[in-house]
């Protein structure tokens, strides 16, 4: 994951997969673009990962094809609220935590579909 500064200092989410153990890259995928980046990848196989990136709004966004193509997610909580998550980590396709600038721990049990806060 990268997020070079362009001239007109945007960032663009560009994603380079290797086959040979890293002695070459191949762009594989773009994500946007935005004048502020911060976040993370969680990737539980090959083909299957998210990405959270915060830009003023967070977003969430998923591939099954090892980042070839991807969804963007809007984050569901049950009440609506809108939650800014800094960091996620996925175990599998379905289980994944979040935690928000604020220090909360959100969970989701169907693949980041839906956030519940975890107390």
């Amino acid at each position: 994951m990268t997020a070079p500064n362009t001239p007109a200092k945007h960032y663009l989410l560009r994603w380079y997969r290797t086959t040979d153990g890293g002695t070459r890259w191949i762009e594989i995928g773009r994500i946007g673009q935005s004048t502020a980046f911060h976040g993370n990848a969680s990737f539980v196989s090959a083909s299957d990962g998210w990405v959270l990136w915060s830009t003023h709004v967070p977003r969430l966004w998923h591939t099954t094809d090892g980042g070839r193509h991807w969804t963007h997610w809007v984050m569901n909580t049950p009440d609506h609220s809108p939650v800014r998550f800094a960091r996620i980590d996925f175990v599998n396709t379905l289980y994944g935590w979040a935690v928000t600038v604020h220090g909360q721990l959100f969970i989701t049990q169907d693949g980041g579909k839906m956030w519940t806060i975890e107390s």
